[in-house]
């Protein structure tokens, strides 16, 4: 098997051409300004179990600001879960959807599974108003404030 072959293999192809898209027609640069802490009208453009560049199970979700001068923009989380109380953090965040979805942790394939059903009850149906903060060692603390109905 040729690298590429294996390229295609464990990258999502399909959704890198769909970025790619979306990137050239937004201006193709990549260069966005920054996002300063704040509270931030969002959507969840993706939210997923996956693995990380580290190879452990990482929770990701993009939050796309939906009004205001940074709209477009997006914020990412990255919580790996590993440790009970990592797990216990991404169910918190999971809870907070308020997606209508039991949230429970039993093992990666159920996880990931809850995950998905997560990420379809609530797309295109709710919005959410995030807190977006910085902990002391400048990491992301991302907290869901409201919840509303599109």
């Amino acid at each position: 098997m040729s690298i590429f072959d294996e390229w295609n293999k464990n990258i999502d192809t399909e959704g890198l051409a769909k970025d790619t898209k979306e990137a050239e027609a937004n201006g193709g640069s990549g260069d966005y300004p920054e996002v300063p802490v704040g509270t931030y009208e969002v959507g969840i453009e993706k939210l997923e179990l996956r693995e990380s560049s580290n190879h452990k199970p990482m929770v990701t979700a993009w939050f796309k600001i939906l009004q205001g001068e940074y709209a477009n923009s997006l914020l990412f989380m990255n919580q790996i879960v590993l440790e009970g109380w990592q797990i216990g953090s991404v169910n918190r965040f999971l809870r907070s959807l308020e997606s209508g979805v039991n949230v429970e942790f039993k093992d990666y394939v159920q996880y990931n599974n809850l995950i998905m059903d997560i990420q379809e009850a609530i797309d295109g149906k709710l919005e959410f108003l995030l807190e977006y903060k910085k902990s002391k060692k400048d990491f992301p603390i991302y907290t869901i404030k409201e919840v509303y109905e599109v």
